[in-house]
């Protein structure tokens, strides 16, 4: 039932009040709970406090995750717990509420569960990699998400009887590349390894709490992105070190302030857990055009060559161009600017680690190495 609806609804019940005296109510519950009800939620908080019942659609048997849409009611569904969010504490004019997240799977997809109130306390059972079952749920949009929510008639089991492990997916299953992160994704999941870790900096919000929060560059096989841990996850980022495998759940995708390129934010309805500590290199002989290489290592078989080139923009700039090898390959290597600086010395067989850096076709329509303004060379003798 929508908004309207339920604002008739008690209109017929209650004739002390009119629909403008109605709908400031409503207004004061939205704003009290600091964003956390929509105005359908707020407007059945209303009609129960006006004694008013909503009456739910006819139940529904149990459906897949990808099938649920908003405005359905009363309905079952099973799913693996991909993440449990920390409980959250908000104000409104009968007292306080309370509010805990969930992101649960099935093969059709994932969804997050809203658990108010008394049924909030029921997460304190659960655990991320468990099956559930949601019972007497109604599917609402919140900030522009599919979300299911379990109010005062809902309820949630943890590992119900007559389904099967393996109908419901592990979180690997719905991680996506770097390379294919766009603007139109609002959340990802996904396994990268840090490349570069800031320091963490705190901050002091609007209420004089104080906040942390730390940024990262993370990288996976097919290129790299800048990610920002808020709070308790920040804190937890902070101890890892260069290198380090991560796991993001449920990151939200945004476009930085400064540049307007994309990046993740882990906050409070995100996770992230730490995997290992082991950098992955590549090999020569898994280079393709248009990757982004996290890492790559070998040693010089050529003596670098330095000149001075004009870029398409008048700009004259240093390049030193040499080929590096390792034991499945050879490709040669161009290092711009300042990197051409530090390579121009290197004799063949020194050891070269290049982090960051790009592959395109170059001399001959054959592929080859470039540098980029954020790549890291380092040499071993």
């Amino acid at each position: 039932m929508g908004e309207e609806e339920i604002i008739q609804n008690i209109l017929s019940h209650c004739s002390d009040l009119t629909r403008e005296e109605i709908m400031a109510i409503i207004e004061k519950k939205k704003v009290a709970s600091e964003g956390f009800l929509t105005n359908e939620a707020a407007a059945r908080l209303v009609a129960a406090e006006c004694g008013v019942e909503i009456k739910l659609a006819k139940a529904l048997p149990r459906i897949n995750i990808g099938q649920l849409i908003s405005g359905l009611t009363d309905v079952t569904v099973y799913g693996r717990v991909l993440l449990v969010a920390k409980p959250r504490v908000f104000s409104r004019p009968d007292g306080n509420g309370q509010l805990t997240r969930l992101l649960i799977a099935d093969k059709t997809g994932t969804i997050q569960v809203a658990l108010w109130d008394e049924k909030a306390e029921l997460a304190k059972k659960i655990q991320a990699r468990q099956i559930v079952k949601v019972l007497h749920g109604y599917v609402r949009q919140s900030r522009g998400e599919t979300e299911l929510n379990v109010g005062q008639r809902g309820d949630i089991q943890t590992t119900p009887t007559n389904v099967k492990e393996s109908d419901f997916p592990y979180i690997e299953y719905f991680l996506e590349k770097i390379h294919n992160i766009t603007s139109f994704h609002k959340k990802v999941n996904l396994e990268g390894t840090i490349q570069a870790i800031y320091s963490l900096s705190s901050f002091q919000r609007n209420n004089g709490t104080q906040g942390k929060v730390i940024r990262i560059l993370l990288y996976d096989e097919t290129g790299t992105v800048p990610v920002v841990f808020w709070n308790e996850k920040a804190e937890k980022i902070a101890e890892a070190e260069k290198g380090t495998l991560l796991l993001l759940i449920n990151a939200k995708v945004k476009k930085g302030r400064q540049d307007g390129l994309l990046e993740l934010h882990v906050d409070d309805i995100a996770d992230v857990e730490i995997l290992d500590s082991r950098e992955t290199s590549l090999c020569i002989n898994d280079l393709k055009e248009g990757m982004i290489v996290p890492s790559i290592e070998g040693k010089v078989a050529t003596t670098p060559i330095l000149r001075e080139v004009t870029t398409r923009k008048g700009e004259k700039v240093s390049v030193a161009s040499f080929e590096l090898e390792d034991n499945t390959g050879k490709v040669w290597v161009s290092a711009w600017r300042s990197h051409a600086k530090k390579v121009r010395g290197l004799t063949v067989g020194v050891k070269v680690v290049l982090r960051d850096v790009y592959v395109q076709k170059g001399f001959g329509n054959q592929l080859e190495i470039t540098t980029r303004s954020s790549t890291e060379i380092e040499t071993e003798q």
